[in-house]
């Protein structure tokens, strides 16, 4: 009974974090005067990247709800996917963050560090260290395999910058938490099924993060 509330739990959470991403990643696209704009083409892609995470896990949720035998095949998708997306996610925001300092501190700079072509160059650098990751966790000599149920304007601009730090601060706080949960938890919580199904859930809803925010600061 247990695999069959959290199978279903695991395939609507995700469907719903990528629905509400897929219209946040439409406006953006569609919005050529947003779409100018650097700081709006890494969120762009940090966005592919995030909404990405929700394959694997709502396949791992199809497993636990037929109470698949296929533990292995589960975990090797969890590895070889929602791993290596979850380092270009937060790799991009990390990019982001870097961005985002230096076009505060000296307008300048960020116009040098991150001018159009540079932009082309650090997503290069993102898509290739992710496109990486993958190759080596799909090889039989490295894997990461993950066991959730059987182990536990100028005006309009400057609107903009504004959100973009709020929406930062609030995806930095909901993934400091999941990451020191993910490493320590058993310093803080009991270690049983329920704490490893409850950190899953936080993983996923990492992927709902954004786009709550998105919807929540902007019209």
């Amino acid at each position: 009974q247990s695999d069959l509330i959290v199978g279903i739990a695991m395939i609507i959470v995700p469907l719903l974090c990528a629905t509400a991403y897929s219209f946040i990643l439409t406006a953006i696209y569609r919005d050529k005067e947003l779409f100018k704009m650097t700081s709006y083409r890494f969120m762009f892609l940090l966005g592919c990247f995030d909404v990405t995470q929700c394959l694997p896990h709502l396949v791992t949720g199809v497993f636990t709800l037929c109470q698949s035998t296929g533990e292995y095949w589960m975990a090797k998708v969890m590895g070889v996917f929602a791993t290596p997306f979850y380092i270009g996610y937060c790799m991009m925001t990390i990019i982001l963050s870097v961005q985002r300092f230096v076009q505060i501190l000296s307008p300048s700079w960020e116009q040098r560090v991150f001018n159009p072509r540079a932009v082309y160059i650090w997503i290069a650098g993102a898509l290739s260290i992710v496109l990486s990751f993958i190759i080596a966790l799909a090889s039989p000599w490295a894997s990461i395999m993950y066991l959730p149920r059987a182990r536990f304007s100028t005006a309009r601009r400057y609107s903009a910058e504004g959100k973009i730090l709020i929406q930062a601060l609030t995806v930095t706080v909901y993934c400091s938490i999941l990451n020191i949960l993910w490493h320590n938890f058993e310093k803080i919580l009991p270690v049983n099924l329920w704490t490893y199904c409850a950190l899953n859930f936080m993983w996923i809803l990492n992927s709902g993060v954004y786009p709550a925010v998105y919807l929540a600061v902007n019209r």
